[in-house]
């Protein structure tokens, strides 16, 4: 128990159609994607062989056969020459069909999420295999720009031991991509997550924790005043599926962007069973303020992130914070005058850079529970609390001790670390070790409310919250409050504050909302 709340408290400190017969997809396939013949029909128990000199394969299944030629436009079914709109390819050595022609001809009654999870459990045993070449041709072009051989090596490290369950595949989708999550022996409420394009191509890999059953939505949350529209943020390599929360009305309103703490949080920042984002999306939202939430870069992309290395601030969410302005910039019924950040703790530490680059994009700051440090400067502090409430062990507060004394000091090169430095993250760190939040925040003369649970044990009131008084102190447009009884989360408590906390199903409480509701409509 004290390791997992050790590592819960660092996650939270620290996403060939026929020309007639074949133009709609039929059945219950959602989508047209054409998937590798080998793999679907012989998952159904189907026989398939080979010709090399003629190139064709031949599949027989129950009653029926199909025959096709690779780089032929025809296709013979149960003896029927039959037209296709485009000619019979391949991809890493496989045939490759629109998934309505199999389920047509053959009868097979895939539907597309049976497609995905087939090719799912293969590409994880062809990882096994280390049959890496074969597993290449099931990405999409921008995963495999990224994920080589090489690196398919490095992530297939971990999967021998983490071999799927026998028990149902889930599957879900969003904005960008259809996921499906394959439960693992072993591991309780843990699932290997594939991530597809809409053209059925792996695009990302994942292991991610189930989410416990969350608070329900506040009370002061009004669903008739608002409506929500599947987004997405960016373009390329890196864009996100997010959510646009609009109030009802013709506008134009104001926008708040919401900027994640540390971790793979999703859009609603869900922690515990606390969904801190949804709560502020819906409270403002309900009060003629427009809110835009996105999964976080680290889960969505997670696989990418660790193949690129050195990532830093910038990549994990300063990037996509500009691209949400951008976007909300082109949105219809946005105040483009209007729009604001709100970060909560490493979202609120990275507030006041996000403004200086954004320029006259943000009209104002948010910070909520915002630390004024490097992060690797929290951690003791933190885990010197936890060890006080039988939550850490003394030998991991004295290990993080040690780490962050090599990591304060002036000479701490991070192209040559000490060999005794083993804690990782070295250019993040050092990342935050060059910028300097309080100069930042001094130079800032925007409006800004600066908000803090007097309870967090992670963000200091006596030094962080007292810290951005001082920043701010020549502002006349910085605002602060403190609340006696919240916590990190802003939810509220009584005593001393746990990770048990986040367990609670409770929400921010509404006169948060009605502070950030104030300080917006005040906004000239």
């Amino acid at each position: 128990m004290k390791k997992f709340v050790l590592i819960f408290c660092i996650a939270t400190v620290l996403n060939l159609m026929g020309i007639t017969a074949y133009a709609e997809t039929s059945g219950a396939v959602q989508k047209d994607n054409s998937f590798p013949v080998r793999y679907l029909c012989e998952s159904l128990g189907a026989k398939i062989s080979w010709n090399a000199q003629q190139k064709t394969v031949t599949v027989n299944y129950r009653n029926k056969s199909l025959e096709l030629r690779i780089g032929s436009k025809t296709i013979i079914s149960n003896g029927k020459q039959i037209d296709l709109e485009n000619e019979i390819s391949t991809s890493g050595g496989r045939a490759l069909l629109p998934v309505s022609v199999l389920n047509n001809e053959l009868g097979l009654g895939l539907s597309e999420q049976d497609c995905l999870s087939i090719v799912g459990k293969k590409f994880i045993g062809l990882l096994n295999d280390k049959s890496y070449e074969e597993a290449e041709a099931l990405l999409s072009r921008i995963f495999s720009n990224y994920l080589t051989s090489d690196g398919m090596e490095y992530l297939a490290e971990g999967i021998p031991q983490l071999q799927p369950a026998d028990e149902s595949i889930e599957y879900w989708q969003d904005s960008l991509h259809q996921i499906i999550g394959i439960p693992l022996k072993d591991r309780q409420n843990t699932y290997y997550t594939i991530r597809f394009d809409h053209e059925g191509k792996i695009d990302e890999l994942g292991i991610f924790g189930r989410q416990p059953e969350a608070a329900p939505a506040p009370e002061y949350a009004s669903a008739e005043n608002f409506t929500e529209t599947e987004v997405v943020i960016g373009t390329g390599a890196w864009a996100l599926p997010g959510t646009l929360t609009m109030p009802k009305g013709d506008g134009p309103f104001p926008a708040v962007i919401l900027v994640h703490d540390s971790g793979a949080l999703d859009r609603d920042e869900t922690t515990g069973y606390i969904k801190p984002f949804r709560d502020i999306a819906y409270g403002l939202a309900s009060r003629n303020i427009a809110v835009l939430r996105y999964d976080k870069r680290t889960l969505i992309h997670s696989s990418k992130l660790k193949l690129i290395g050195n990532v830093t601030l910038n990549e994990e969410t300063e990037q996509d914070a500009y691209a949400a302005a951008e976007f909300l910039k082109t949105a219809k019924s946005i105040d483009n005058s209007r729009i604001i950040t709100l970060g909560h703790s490493l979202g609120g530490y990275a507030v006041p850079r996000i403004m200086a680059t954004g320029g006259d994009t943000f009209k104002a700051g948010i910070i909520m529970n915002g630390f004024t440090r490097p992060q690797y400067e929290l951690m003791p502090e933190y885990l010197e609390y936890l060890e006080g409430k039988g939550l850490a062990s003394a030998g991991q507060l004295e290990y993080v001790k040690a780490q962050v004394e090599m990591l304060s000091s002036p000479g701490f090169n991070p192209k040559k670390p000490p060999e005794s430095y083993t804690m990782g993250n070295l250019h993040y760190y050092s990342y935050m070790k060059d910028y300097d939040v309080m100069d930042q925040a001094g130079k800032i003369n925007k409006p800004v409310l600066v908000m803090q649970g007097q309870r967090d044990f992670i963000v200091s009131t006596h030094i962080d919250f007292t810290n951005w008084k001082k920043a701010f102190e020549q502002n006349i447009n910085a605002r602060f409050k403190l609340y006696p009884e919240l916590n990190h989360l802003l939810t509220g408590g009584e005593g001393d504050s746990t990770p048990q906390e986040y367990y609670s199903k409770t929400n921010i409480p509404e006169y948060v909302i009605g502070d950030i509701v104030d300080f917006i409509n005040k906004l000239e």
